[in-house]
């Protein structure tokens, strides 16, 4: 599973809370543009109703794709609750948008306050704490996705490198989640 975050206008947030095929085809056509992005030589096929949801919601800001960085990011911070607790309160809240996007259910958008709340918590974290956490035999015995399956590294090279990973995916998603404070824009989040 991928956890995507999409930075919206409080006027295209509207739009989307009213009309789920409008989620679901905005995240549709996102999903696509970062792929697009990714791989500049091969184009997602655009539908008809991808081109209409761009032009409705006016000019659309970069999404935040964490790919298998979330796994390691839900983790570390289940770890610093003692249980998920913390992680769903954070990243799973908000009002449900959408009918079953990319087969995972409701995408979920964050108003202003709940952005600035996810804000607040992030910027709570020691960095240096957070990903000394990391514990290779355990993710492997967790079954996180993404996590390598042995190979020629030792534990512990393993474990710098998702310290590494990590932490620049902490990075990104404060960076990105400061940006939509400053904004006052809120969040569309779904998973993919």
């Amino acid at each position: 599973m991928i956890y995507w975050m999409q930075r919206v206008t409080p006027a295209q947030a509207l739009a989307l809370c009213g009309n789920e095929d409008l989620a679901d085809h905005f995240s549709d056509y996102v999903t696509g543009k970062y792929y697009e992005a990714a791989r500049a030589h091969v184009a997602p096929a655009t539908t008809d109703k991808a081109n209409e949801v761009l032009s409705s919601l006016g000019t659309i800001a970069d999404v935040l794709c964490l790919q298998k960085s979330w796994s390691l990011l839900g983790y570390l911070l289940a770890l610093r609750a003692g249980s998920h607790t913390l992680w769903n309160s954070i990243l799973f809240l908000g009002q449900s948008v959408g009918d079953n996007i990319s087969g995972y259910g409701p995408g979920l958008l964050m108003d202003e306050q709940q952005v600035n709340r996810l804000e607040q918590a992030l910027n709570e974290i020691n960095n240096e704490e957070f990903i000394r956490r990391i514990d290779y035999r355990d993710m492997l015995d967790g079954q996180v996705y993404g996590v390598p399956q042995g190979g020629s590294l030792s534990d512990q090279n393993i474990e710098q490198e998702l310290q590494k990973e990590a932490e620049a995916a902490l990075q990104e998603i404060l960076a990105y989640v400061n940006e939509t404070v400053r904004l006052n824009s809120q969040l569309f989040c779904w998973l993919g």
